[in-house]
């Protein structure tokens, strides 16, 4: 007995030694290939246009086929081999004498080991072959390779196909630089190989995951889609319905993660591609009523980004489908291409982690749970309205260089913590809150109102008056300060330049009694034009070089580059200029008017504000008042205008109280005329105004003032003067813009005291018809109706005991004043923030 065991563990240990010496000689520590995973968009047309060109020779009707290959064609095919296949780097080298080829992939055993492939392609007396192949270092058969190859590609396609390759190889010639391949092929040689790929392709399905792929659970999901009405455009309320039925069929005992499973073919198939249904295991098409396409954001590419994505991860080839994407994308960067979109690789990003998570058993259930009753795609899609797209090929190789750039990685890295942060993934159905409640400067002591209006243009840029008219016109209406903002497109050479600074300059000394003020309508990066910011300079002598170099570094008007991925560049410039403590203050301008999603306005206010506190707030008043209806402030795309003034802000619970509860203090209370004619505005201070506490009306004064944040906004100039603070319990007074500590659960005084004009803008009576106080708690906003009634001398006075018990209060006021037959007047006031102790 003791003999046998013996031997066994002498069989054993020389088995393992065996085995060991074996594996030693097939990995090795370095690879024969070095990885760059680096690809430009040149390499990915390049490789195109050669296996388009071999495609073509093969499929061709003819009885011969012609192939010839350079070193470029074949670095740029070994080039996107290496980048779609993971851990693999190719290579390839010809040379007059042969063929190199090979390859190199990575194995995670004992830390980093490589399995390297080689092989030689070598004339000989009669007829080129195969030679010199390796394992790693076991040299293997000349002949066999060759013979394995061609049997392989025979017992697949077929005889005729394999006497093609068998030629292919033999009948190889090395010319010039070039590889040249010539044989004989069959006239229906497409027809073969076709066949064959087919044969392949059901094979693949009979043993890849076809059993977790139920077609009658599928046909479940098809139905639920097919009763639905087809009017939603956005692929998430299809998303919800389909969840409803994995949430009742699950409670019923099915298992989450297959259902979830099952519902995504569905959408895969109602709204991607019939293909998808013979992935699935169908023998013809499925019942899918009505074909329409669902969009994401808006927009039809994305949502076929995400569904093309999440099904190639439910086919286990996440990583290949994250690197289609990306090479889709490179060749798209090329000359006729619609440019490299950062927004289309995120839908691609999205469409994987989407599909990965629904069908994992540890979030199948939650998934179901959140998806069911969110009906919104910013559960599970992140947005992609500031990502660079349009990119073309030298544009690319300029900012990024290569996808395996730092830069690049950057971008991506971005691009995937923001699709982590979403509400399927993050657990968390509002954003990560910030607790830094610093005002940027301090209030201002000892100062008086001034009305203000800090967005005008000129004939400097697509305004129809000078400075000088703009600047009169302005005093007449009562302006004490106004602030000249032309457009910084970078075809209005005149706009930051000497002439415009003098032009401002000179109303300004015209108009002792009114300041105005040197700013530019920034075209904020990276969006190109489509998002603007009021950039308010300082008083200085060097005020000409800081605003024409701000404008012509930072302007991003249909220009794009490394500098302009992100408004932090350009931000970071203005943080360096400092005029004796004045810096210069950054607002938002119309930030609603061309988002598809408001909370893109949360997202980019919250962006910059965490960049730099040079920006405080925004328009939450845009200009153009004159335009009515759904035209009003020029606001014609996704969104309206409500009474005037921007959603973001007018929507209690909005955008604005949103960032107020992350701890952000934004200031939203500022009407101003956006002036540019009077066709569609009214002038400085006729129906617009802000009125600012500050210790003076100069220049600089007012820029701080703005920064503190003691002002408020209206329309139709109703109200006279607005006194709104805070007394806490310790008779500590807190007043606009301005953060107080409070004991936690006790109340703190409101107070309020309104004089109302005594005519409006039109002179007519001024009223008041409705009071309202917003408090903005950590978890919850909510609105105070307030008496509104005014005393015969038009005084609205009065105090509002409001227990405090969150870790952080705000309070913002706004009222209206009822027009019959006419748009009503509102004014907004900013945020007052009650810390708790305690």
């Amino acid at each position: 007995m003791k003999s046998i065991l013996r031997k066994l563990l002498v069989i054993g240990i020389t088995g393992v030694v065996l085995t060991g010496v074996f594996v030693f000689a097939l990995l090795s520590s370095e690879p024969v290939v070095a990885p760059t995973k680096s690809l430009s968009p040149r390499d990915v047309q390049a490789a195109k246009n050669k296996v388009k060109a071999i495609r073509q020779q093969l499929i061709a009707r003819r009885s011969q086929v012609e192939l010839k290959l350079s070193q470029q064609d074949i670095d740029a095919i070994m080039a996107v081999a290496s980048y779609s296949i993971p851990n693999m780097q190719f290579a390839g080298s010809v040379t007059p004498y042969g063929m190199a080829v090979a390859g190199s992939a990575s194995v995670p055993i004992a830390g980093s080991r490589y399995l390297n492939v080689s092989c030689m392609l070598l004339p000989d007396f009669d007829a080129s072959g195969l030679q010199d192949c390796r394992i790693g270092s076991i040299p293997l058969p000349s002949g066999l390779i060759q013979a394995v190859a061609v049997t392989g590609f025979g017992w697949v396609f077929g005889d005729d196909a394999k006497r093609t390759l068998d030629q292919l190889i033999s009948g190889a010639q090395f010319q010039n630089g070039q590889l040249a391949l010539v044989a004989d092929k069959p006239v229906d040689f497409r027809e073969q190989i076709k066949g064959g790929i087919q044969g392949l392709a059901n094979t693949a399905k009979s043993i890849h995951r076809q059993d977790e792929i139920d077609i009658a659970t599928i046909d479940v999901y098809l139905t639920t889609l097919r009763t639905m009405d087809n009017s939603p455009e956005s692929l998430a309320p299809y998303v919800v319905e389909v969840m409803r039925t994995a949430m009742a069929r699950t409670s019923a005992g099915a298992d989450p993660a297959t259902e979830n499973t099952a519902a995504l073919w569905a959408l895969a198939i109602k709204f991607g591609t019939y293909r998808f249904a013979s992935l699935a295991g169908y023998e013809g098409k499925p019942k899918v009523g009505k074909r329409r396409a669902a969009s994401l954001q808006g927009r039809k590419d994305l949502a076929l980004h995400f569904l093309y994505s999440a099904i190639l991860e439910q086919l286990g080839r996440a990583q290949l489908a994250f690197s289609i994407g990306e090479i889709k994308e490179l060749l798209d960067a090329n000359q006729g291409g619609s440019g490299y979109s950062f927004a289309d690789l995120a839908a691609d990003k999205a469409g994987l982690k989407f599909s990965e998570w629904i069908g994992d058993d540890d979030h199948a259930k939650a998934a179901q749970d959140l998806l069911a009753f969110e009906g919104s795609e910013k559960a599970f899609f992140p947005l992609v309205h500031d990502l660079p797209e349009g990119l073309r090929e030298q544009e690319f190789k300029r900012i990024f260089g290569s996808v395996g750039s730092d830069k690049y990685r950057a971008l991506a890295s971005k691009i995937d913590q923001r699709i982590e942060q979403l509400p399927l993934y993050s657990g968390n159905d509002s954003a990560v809150r910030s607790r830094s409640y610093q005002t940027p400067i301090d209030a201002i002591d000892n100062g008086q109102w001034f009305v203000v209006d800090t967005h005008i243009h000129t004939k400097f840029s697509d305004g129809s008056h000078t400075v000088a008219e703009v600047a009169d016109k302005a005093a007449s209406f009562g302006c004490d300060a106004i602030a000249i903002a032309d457009h910084g497109d970078r075809n209005l050479k005149k706009v930051a330049s000497k002439s415009y600074v003098d032009a401002i300059r000179n109303a300004d000394y015209a108009h002792p009694n009114m300041s105005i003020l040197t700013g530019l309508e920034w075209n904020i990066a990276p969006f190109m034009g489509r998002e603007h910011a009021t950039v308010l300079f300082p008083q200085s002598d060097d005020l000409l070089g800081q605003i024409s170099t701000f404008r012509n570094r930072y302007d991003s008007y249909k220009k794009r580059s490394e500098d302009m991925l992100s408004a932090e560049p350009g931000l970071k410039y203005l943080a360096d200029i400092n005029v004796y403590g004045t810096q210069p203050v950054v607002f938002y301008n119309h930030p609603s008017r061309k988002s598809f999603y408001l909370s893109e306005v949360g997202h980019d206010m919250a962006t910059w504000m965490a960049a730099s506190d040079l920006v405080v707030g925004m328009s939450g008043a845009p200009g153009h008042q004159k335009k009515k209806g759904k035209n009003n402030g020029s606001y014609s795309m996704q969104h309206r205008t409500v009474g005037g003034w921007d959603p973001a802000v007018a929507k209690v619970g909005g955008q604005w109280d949103q960032l107020l509860q992350r701890g952000l203090n934004v200031w939203g209370a500022r009407a101003n005329s956006d002036f540019h004619n009077t066709q569609m505005d009214y002038w400085p201070c006729q129906f617009s105004t802000t009125h600012v506490y500050a210790r003076s009306n100069r220049h600089n004064d007012v820029i701080q003032a703005l920064h503190a944040g003691q002002f408020w906004g209206q329309h139709g100039r109703f109200v006279e003067a607005l006194d709104f603070s805070v007394t806490t319990s310790n008779g500590q007074s807190i007043v606009m813009g301005d953060v107080g500590s409070h004991a936690r659960g006790e109340e703190v005084s409101v107070n309020i005291a309104i004089q109302l004009a005594q005519q409006d803008w039109q002179g007519l009576q001024a009223s008041l018809s409705k009071l309202e106080l917003i408090a903005v708690m950590s978890n919850s906003v909510k609105a105070y109706p307030l008496p509104s009634q005014a005393t015969p001398s038009g005084r609205v006075e009065l105090r509002h005991q409001l227990p405090i018990y969150a870790d952080s209060t705000v309070v913002r006021l706004r009222g209206v004043s009822k027009q019959a037959g006419r748009r009503d007047y509102w004014f907004y006031s900013n945020p007052i923030r009650i810390q708790s102790r305690g």
